[in-house]
């Protein structure tokens, strides 16, 4: 295999005006889609993010895991769940608070590769930052630079859970990044890293409802951390993670749903994960703020104290040794599309 360089076409975009900081916010949810009940409530105008939205709009930046096409073109793929929400969900997510959103997921390509494009214009229409994905391979692995108060945060979207081979970005086709593209993942954390000290990788990996992190993901999240990543959040279980936070690296294996129909009561167990990040790339301060996903709405509600209390010693429980590694469901290459939803 040669080896590959990654030239990004870097998407800047500034959030207030410049000025000296020494520390910036930034808030993370899971996955979110604009299925029923949630199509319901954007319908009516409303807000999906919930009581994210409060968080997010206190934060410098925030970011979700896109869980949907957002178009109207394509047609469906032969798979057991595709999900396509109006143009509306974006707004809504502006609106509440987001600025970033992640598409490299496996349902990114739920309508084909035309709606996928039309997505991604979508967002950049609705002054969102899309990361993992792009008109092609340099542009999909492309880091998202986003300048808050003169400080600048490089975004980093990766795939390992996909849409199969025909949703991976090549040098001439639109697609998604590939966490198996090791050397794809280090390049882009080291372009990253060379303009500045606070990189985040969001991760699409991972198996559904299981709450232990598998060893494969924890190998990859050391070894980026390693290469100068800052935090690295992930998607994909449908249910809660650990959130580990040493030496200044949040790793969060997990972060659930966000905004999401919730088929069991375990997935409707949410939250929002805010970090305060210095200057030189370390992490000074992690809250996870636990929250249930209303199943009327598929929007997210804060939780009393003591509930909040359950939900906080739950999520340290699923970082301790005694959390097995759950059984892979695909050990594979890329060509096959690994899960369900």
């Amino acid at each position: 295999m040669r080896t590959i360089l990654v030239v990004p076409t870097l998407c800047l975009v500034l959030i207030s005006p410049a000025r000296a900081a020494d520390s910036v916010t930034l808030s993370f949810g899971g996955d979110v889609n604009g299925e029923f009940p949630i199509s319901k409530t954007l319908s009516f105008g409303g807000n999906p993010l919930g009581d994210a939205s409060t968080i997010f709009k206190k934060s410098d930046i925030s970011a979700i895991n896109l869980e949907t096409v957002v178009s109207t073109l394509g047609t469906p793929a032969e798979k057991e769940f595709t999900f396509a929400a109006p143009y509306t969900l974006l707004t809504a997510l502006k609106k509440g608070g987001v600025s970033v959103v992640n598409v490299a997921n496996n349902h990114s390509f739920d309508f084909g590769r035309e709606a996928f494009v039309d997505t991604l214009k979508n967002i950049s229409d609705a002054k969102l930052a899309a990361i993992g994905g792009g008109a092609n391979y340099a542009g999909a692995w492309a880091p998202r630079i986003v300048t808050v108060r003169g400080m600048k945060v490089a975004f980093i979207g990766v795939g390992k859970i996909n849409g199969g081979k025909e949703s991976i970005a090549t040098y001439k086709s639109p697609g998604i990044t590939s966490n198996w593209d090791q050397k794809g993942v280090l390049a882009s954390i080291a372009v990253a890293k060379a303009i500045t000290p606070i990189v985040i990788v969001m991760v699409h990996w991972g198996v559904e409802k299981a709450h232990c992190a598998g060893s494969v993901e924890k190998k990859s999240a050391a070894l980026w951390i390693k290469a100068g990543a800052t935090a690295i959040i992930g998607s994909h279980p449908h249910v809660q993670q650990a959130i580990v936070t040493e030496k200044g690296s949040t790793i969060a294996y997990s972060l659930g749903n966000l905004t999401f129909y919730s088929s069991h009561a375990d997935a409707g167990r949410t939250g929002v994960l805010t970090l305060r990040i210095s200057d030189t790339g370390k992490v000074a301060q992690s809250l996870f703020t636990p929250m249930h996903i209303d199943p009327k709405t598929g929007s997210p509600k804060l939780l009393s104290a003591t509930d909040s209390a359950k939900e906080l010693a739950a999520i340290a429980s699923y970082g301790l040794p005694s959390c097995v590694d759950p059984k892979p469901i695909a050990t594979a290459s890329p060509t096959n599309s690994t899960t369900t939803k």
